[in-house]
């Protein structure tokens, strides 16, 4: 392609742009005034700029925190016996030995526990790119029980959509299509990959994407997303700003709901949680998962909801501990019965 072409495309491509972001925000300030949150529309020559920007740069956008996802992982590993213990951090360490290279990236507070933390949110650091690279980095093949998946991407594994009315307090059946993420789809793939013969590397690749798409299950916001009229969403809260720095957002919606708001930020918080409260199924079933996420809904997206509250930080904080606590034991579970089975 000559440059005036190049050029031509890229004009083209603004142009989409600008007519997406006319009508994709046209509904921001009717869902802020629901929530009591400011939402201003973006200049729209900016976000067009923005937007072209985020298209061609990789995504780091990432589903609960680095250190939430390690607390999740911690925990798991904290109810296994030895045995199995120790078979888990011979493949954490695997991968972070095999593809950590520069781990600065880390937080700080990951700093003491650098393999953990890596394995926790890998999938999250390399969500844009396919399965069959995230295998070959680590040096294996692709399952063949996955080959069919060897091409796609693992960007939209992170999430299942469910779009909620906030007008109407209810789950829109209508909206099931739009922009539904294959959470669900890949859970189950994944778990049974985990029950075969695999080689170390494999097996590390696998355990990784498996855990942590678990532990992204469990965070709500994974799972809903909010709308006021028809099927124009809010991206699981990415597009409700809770928090202004020098008239910029420094947190959204979505962002509170990863940090636990707050619960998961602080230096000593990579250690076990306690044991969720609650008695679980003896098997890990994936829609009572889904379906405990979504009855979170009206406490997520509350009427009339001050986000900066203490009533709403204390009840992300709560969902959040119970989440990640469920999710732990869930991850202990499979580990428990691949020790059992021998693989």
């Amino acid at each position: 392609m000559d440059r005036n072409m190049q050029m031509h495309a890229r004009m083209d491509q603004v142009q989409k742009i600008r007519f997406a972001v006319k009508h994709k925000t046209r509904w921001l300030p009717r869902y802020a005034g629901l929530l009591s949150v400011e939402v201003k529309r973006p200049k729209l020559w900016l976000f067009s700029v923005c937007w072209l920007a985020i298209s061609i740069l990789p995504s780091k956008a990432y589903a609960w925190s680095y250190s939430g996802h390690a607390v999740i992982l911690a925990s798991a590993l904290s109810q296994l016996d030895p045995a199995a213990r120790k078979d888990a951090i011979i493949h954490i360490d695997y991968l972070y030995d095999r593809v950590s290279g520069d781990s600065r990236f880390l937080p700080k507070y990951c700093l003491s526990q650098k393999p953990l933390c890596f394995f926790a949110a890998w999938p999250d650091r390399e969500r844009d790119k396919t399965l069959g690279e995230l295998y070959r980095i680590a040096g294996a093949e692709v399952p063949a029980a996955l080959r069919a998946l060897s091409s796609h991407e693992t960007a939209n594994w992170h999430f299942a959509n469910k779009v909620f009315n906030l007008k109407h307090r209810a789950f829109s059946g209508a909206c099931a299509k739009r922009d539904p993420g294959q959470l669900y789809d890949v859970l189950p793939q994944l778990a049974s990959v985990l029950q075969m013969e695999l080689s170390i590397a494999q097996r590390a690749v696998t355990f990784s994407l498996w855990t942590h798409l678990l532990a992204d299950a469990h965070q709500p916001l994974h799972n809903l997303t909010g709308s006021v009229a028809g099927c124009s969403h809010d991206y699981g809260g990415n597009g409700v700003c809770v928090a202004k720095r020098r008239n910029k957002c420094d947190r959204s919606l979505h962002q509170l709901w990863d940090s636990g708001a707050g619960l998961f930020d602080k230096p000593d918080m990579i250690s076990p949680l306690g044991v969720a409260g609650i008695r679980l199924p003896i098997a890990v079933d994936y829609r009572a998962i889904q379906n405990e996420s979504l009855a979170l809904a009206t406490e997520v997206y509350a009427p009339n909801l001050e986000v900066s509250s203490r009533d709403y930080v204390a009840t992300v904080q709560r969902l959040s501990r119970l989440r990640a606590e469920q999710a732990a034991q869930r991850i202990a579970l499979l580990l428990k019965e691949l020790m059992e089975s021998g693989t």
